[in-house]
This record gives structure tokens, C-alpha cells and sequence, in this order.
């Protein structure tokens, strides 16, 4: 598990130095991008040291203190989800209503975004204050680090941003198929394929992770209850590393150039082998409006 979570920060770093480095990252939706992994890279420290704890077999902790040690945590772990359902609204109004996005975009930016995500995120934290106990807790992790009162209602605003980023994106995967018969707006359909596995992975982790978290209680004994909670974590720390990734294996110089180049590949790699932004656009037939767009 430290291994992954070790390799999770080094994509997530990656990203963040791509779009500082990189003009063309420096559009919303990838400083949106970047914004989750910062949220992942603090994501990642918190479970970095809740596996060095259970290395030394001192996982347990009582309510109290576990709340205290990881409450910036539980902020993110919910403020990343609201950024994810902006990123796939963002790409409904690119890809659909293309006449309307600068518009929508002006209004919904990305302070604004990130101060609904870090509002939304601090509510049960704020409200679990009133609840607290020293219960001691087998391991230091959300959800169970909050109490029954407020428990349920986290994993349920989990759920149903969970399941709106993904009717989001189904209906946005659709209108894509839609508009790549007619070949129209290609420049954001090309952004939206990029992006498409990062959010969906985002939004199926974490809402299959709550999901059998809420059930296993009830349905097997605890040994086998504590191994598949610890997979779930695993499957958590993994998506929080797999952005940079899926982003590199993609046959798109987007982000995979400025990766490769950070990693020192461009020194070796044949100059025809790298494909100019500006070609890229022209190939795929995009308008000056398209460039405008995302």
C-alpha cells in the first residue's frame, strides 16, 4: 500500500508542475484538474501516515483524537468530489451549449467553485464537533471516524455526488457521440475524452467504496469485514494516484508531452514524435471559438 501511495504523489506532483509549467493547462478546466491533485497529493499524506500506524500495529485511536488528526481530511475527501462534479458539468455546458459557456463559465469560477466544495466539505465536520465520544475506533479512517448521527448523512452526500457525476457524464458521453458524427465543436469533444476517465474513476471509487463500507456491517462477520474495508481503502488510494496515469497513456500530447518532458523523455525522443498544440487544432478542424472554449 505505501508503494502506491508513494507513486500517487509522484503523478500527483507531476500534474501540478505540468500546469504551472505548461500555457495551454493554464485554462480552467485543467487548473480544475490540477486543483484535485492538490486535494489528492493532502488526501494521500493523511493515508501515508494511517499505513505507517498500522505498520506499527497503533492504528486504534479513541473518536476524539482520530476526529482532531484527520478532520482536514474528511474536508477534502468531500471538497474533491463537489471539484469533480464541477469539471463534469463543465464539460456538459463545453460540449452542449458551446454558445453559452463563456458565459456560464465567468460566473462559475474557480474560487467560487472551490468555496462551495471546502463549504459542503466542513459541513459534518462542523457538525460532528456536537457528537464526539471516546469511543476507540480499530482504525483511524473515514467514515467510521464520524459518529452515527452524522455518519449516515456523510456517506449519503457522497453517494449522490458520486451518482451525479455520473449522470452527468452520461449525458455528456452521449451528446459527444452525437456531435462527433457531424463533427462539430471537436476541439472541446477532444478535452471531454481526456478528462472522461479521471472524473468517472473519481466518482465510481468513492461511491463503491461508501457503498460497501455502509453494507458490510450487516452482512459478514468481522474478520472478513475488516479485510474488505482495508480494500476499500486500497481502491480509494488508488484513484488518488491514477490521475496522472490515465493522462499519460492517452494518445493525446495534452498532457503526455509535458509529462514526458518533466521525466527528461524529450531529450531522447525524436522531434517528429511530438505534436505541435497548434497542429492538433488545425487537424481536428477546430474554430477560433473552440480555442476560446475550455
Amino acid at each position: 500500500m505505501m508503494v502506491i501511495l508513494i507513486v500517487g504523489i509522484f503523478g500527483n506532483i507531476n500534474i501540478i508542475m505540468a500546469t504551472v509549467r505548461k500555457k495551454h493547462l493554464k485554462t480552467k478546466i485543467h487548473l480544475m484538474i490540477c486543483t484535485m491533485s492538490v486535494m489528492n497529493t493532502i488526501s494521500i499524506c493523511f493515508e501515508v501516515i494511517s499505513a505507517i500506524r498500522m505498520f506499527l500495529h497503533i492504528e486504534s485511536m479513541p473518536r476524539s483524537s482520530c476526529f482532531k488528526f484527520i478532520w482536514v481530511y474528511l474536508v477534502v475527501f468531500v471538497s474533491e468530489l463537489i471539484v469533480g462534479f464541477a469539471v463534469a458539468l463543465d464539460r456538459l455546458v463545453a460540449v452542449l451549449y458551446p454558445m453559452s459557456y463563456d458565459k456560464v463559465s465567468s460566473y462559475a469560477s474557480i474560487p467560487r467553485i472551490l468555496f462551495i466544495s471546502f463549504l459542503v466539505g466542513a459541513g459534518p465536520v462542523i457538525a460532528s464537533v456536537f457528537y464526539l465520544d471516546d469511543e476507540v475506533l480499530p482504525v483511524c479512517n473515514p467514515p467510521i471516524v464520524f459518529p452515527w448521527e452524522v455518519y449516515t448523512y456523510w456517506n449519503a452526500l457522497i453517494i449522490i455526488i458520486s451518482l451525479a457525476i455520473l449522470v452527468t457524464y452520461t449525458v455528456v458521453l452521449r451528446g459527444m457521440h452525437r456531435l462527433e458524427k457531424v463533427q462539430i465543436n471537436l476541439r472541446q469533444l477532444r478535452i471531454t475524452r481526456i478528462l472522461k476517465l479521471s472524473v468517472l474513476t473519481l466518482a465510481c471509487t468513492k461511491f463503491s467504496a461508501v457503498v460497501i463500507t455502509m453494507v458490510i456491517p450487516f452482512v459478514f462477520s468481522e474478520p472478513l469485514r475488516d479485510m474488505i474495508a482495508t480494500f476499500c481503502v486500497l481502491a480509494v488510494s488508488i484513484e488518488y494516484g491514477i490521475n496522472y496515469w490515465l493522462l499519460l497513456i492517452r494518445k493525446d500530447d495534452t498532457y503526455r508531452r509535458a509529462f514526458l518532458e518533466q521525466l527528461g523523455y524529450r531529450k531522447v525522443a525524436p522531434k517528429e514524435a511530438w505534436v505541435n498544440e497548434s497542429q492538433v487544432r488545425q487537424q481536428s478542424g477546430a474554430t477560433k471559438t473552440d480555442e476560446r472554449l475550455g
